[in-house]
């Protein structure tokens, strides 16, 4: 399960090749929910296909258990690490250095967590 904003074209096929299941919600998935319909996109029809597919899937048992799961298991971390530590933006450059930061960033909160358990 991914955030909507993985929900692309390109990552729906990277998924399809290796044969993965893709439980991402694309951005529109929440109102075509709502409205009971799936957003088409006339000058791509491959990606309106794609969206079919994966509208079917997350609306399975297996997908709206995922969906439901995920408010519970990743959300509150980064809702956490956001608000109550005020991290707003990174401070290095470069993917590298931001994903050493963000490494940092995860392995405090854990730290954390394991202080005020323990």
């Amino acid at each position: 399960m991914a955030d909507a904003g993985y929900g692309s074209e390109e990552n729906y096929i990277f998924l399809q090749k290796r044969k993965i299941k893709a439980y991402v919600k694309y951005n529109y998935f929440d109102k075509d929910q709502k409205n009971k319909t799936i957003t088409s996109s006339p000058s791509n029809p491959k990606l309106s296909k794609l969206r079919h597919k994966v509208h079917q899937l997350l609306n399975t048992k297996r997908g709206v258990k995922l969906r439901k799961q995920r408010c519970h298991d990743v959300e509150p971390v980064f809702a956490q690490i956001k608000h109550n530590k005020g991290f707003k933006r990174f401070f290095l450059r470069g993917q590298n250095k931001v994903e050493i930061e963000t490494g940092l960033i995860a392995i405090a909160h854990n730290l954390r967590k394991l202080a005020l358990a323990g």
